[in-house]
């Protein structure tokens, strides 16, 4: 199974959740799984302008030259897309919120009526599946992660992808490995 992880800790002292990413990557590797890593703050991640030039003048490819084309290749080629932020003031880092709006080229501008929702129409087959690693502030509760949790499910909508996990650093990994197992499994 091919795993992207979008890390999108802004610094600064990023280095226990890091880790905390890294050893999650590890036990995906032990268990044959392909691992990709993109650690946001050390890229050129450029805003997305709202110029529509990834729907109309190059489809699929944004007209800002940034690193986020490579991300975007592994996300589309993934079978799991992480991702992880600190809550910074009860949300993920404006970093990552960035990386994601960058996402938007990998959608058709047309809207189609799915559920009862407007969403834009699927440029490609298929996307991954999604899960998030979250790690709350000193002064987040448990109901600014569910209004966060709420928001990647909705994203998820969007992205049509369904969630698989949603863990914090203070949760075992075992669910999450154990649910990406049986992932690889349904895919297989």
């Amino acid at each position: 199974m091919k795993i992207t992880i979008i890390n999108g800790h802004p610094g600064p002292d990023p280095e226990r959740f890091d880790a905390a990413l890294t050893s999650l990557a590890e036990r995906w590797l032990d268990r044959s799984h392909t691992v990709t890593s993109f650690v946001l703050r050390d890229l050129d991640i450029r805003a997305c302008v709202g110029c529509w030039s990834c729907w109309w003048k190059t489809p699929g490819l944004c007209a800002v030259a940034d690193d986020t084309h490579a991300m975007r290749s592994k996300i589309l080629h993934a079978d799991l897309l992480l991702l992880a932020s600190p809550l910074i003031v009860g949300f993920p880092s404006a970093l990552l919120k960035t990386a994601i709006d960058k996402m938007i080229p990998l959608f058709h501008p047309y809207i189609q009526l799915e559920h009862g929702e407007c969403v834009h129409s699927m440029r490609y087959d298929r996307y991954p599946s999604l899960a998030t690693f979250l790690e709350p502030g000193p002064l987040d509760g448990p109901e600014d992660l569910e209004i966060v949790h709420r928001y990647f499910e909705r994203f998820a909508v969007h992205f049509r992808a369904r969630v698989v996990g949603q863990v914090t650093p203070l949760d075992s990994f075992d669910s999450l490995v154990r649910d990406t197992d049986l992932l690889a499994g349904e895919a297989a």
